[in-house]
């Protein structure tokens, strides 16, 4: 019997966060209940942000501008909506690093710029 030689296995590490693409309601929410719970917040918490990078990161403040809603969504200001770019409809890529109690709200055009720049590093700076 001949035994066949096997692909080399990647080596799988665990996920240095969760992530959930989601939209912007008309209302400025973001329904992700599963998301909000996994930071341990819940309907009516008040939450602080603060822009980085095109980013916006979300943590627990008493005092925040943004909050859960009564049923566990994320309603967003107008100001944090319009220095991002999410504005209604807009797709933003929610992270909940695992390291930390903060969710990371990444519009579509910001991770669109992640990529391409991980394309032109795997590409050798050829996008053709």
């Amino acid at each position: 019997m001949v035994e066949l030689p096997l692909a080399p296995m990647r080596r799988h590490r665990p996920n240095a966060a969760g992530y959930s693409l989601r939209p912007v309601d008309t209302h400025g929410q973001i329904m992700d209940r599963e998301m909000v719970a996994s930071r341990g917040w819940e309907p009516g918490d008040r939450l602080g942000w603060r822009i980085s990078g095109g980013v916006a990161v979300l943590s627990s403040r008493a005092n925040g501008s943004a909050a859960v809603t009564r049923k566990g969504h994320l309603r967003l200001p107008a100001e944090l909506r319009h220095l991002v770019g999410a504005e209604i409809g807009t797709r933003v890529l929610i992270v909940a690093p695992t390291a930390t109690p903060s969710l990371l709200l990444v519009p579509m055009y910001s991770l669109d710029d992640m990529v391409a720049r991980s394309v032109l590093e795997v590409l050798g700076g050829d996008l053709s």
